[in-house]
């Protein structure tokens, strides 16, 4: 039988290799807690603890990475801006856009 330790850092690795394969941070929260969820396991055989550490960095992480890379509010901003321009470029007045 395979120890957890091994499973959680195969886990860590194959989220981290799949990471690099996808153009988002979408997988690498996961793999953070899967580490995390690692060095748990060395030191504790409960799989309770382990895949509690797992849930909560992994909640965290994506937390992290929304509040860094997620969409900016400047961006929307400049997006509203653009539609507002092009649409008085066309005369027309295709979208109603709030002010």
């Amino acid at each position: 039988m395979v120890p957890m330790t091994q499973i959680w850092f195969i886990a860590a690795a194959v989220l981290l290799l799949a990471e690099l394969l996808v153009t988002t941070f979408f997988m690498l929260p996961f793999a953070i807690g899967s580490f995390f969820a690692g060095l748990v396991s060395l030191v504790s055989d409960s799989q309770n603890i382990q895949l509690g550490t797992f849930v909560i960095f992994s909640i965290v992480g994506v937390y992290i990475s929304i509040k860094i890379f997620g969409p900016k509010k400047i961006n929307l901003v400049i997006l509203k801006i653009s539609m507002r321009v092009q649409t008085n470029i066309l005369g027309s007045r295709l979208f109603q856009l709030p002010n």
